[in-house]
């Protein structure tokens, strides 16, 4: 997230948009390269 310098609100935004109210239950992050974070749920 640093070297992105992207904030922790972005990746919380992103989780909540796919339904996770909590970032304990994302397994991964991933900035596309359009920009757009992409969300993988833990199992």
């Amino acid at each position: 997230m640093r070297r992105l310098r992207m904030q922790l609100a972005v990746v919380r935004t992103a989780a909540r948009q796919r339904g996770l109210d909590d970032l304990e239950k994302v397994a991964v992050a991933i900035v596309e390269r359009d920009g757009k974070m992409s969300v993988i749920e833990t199992d």
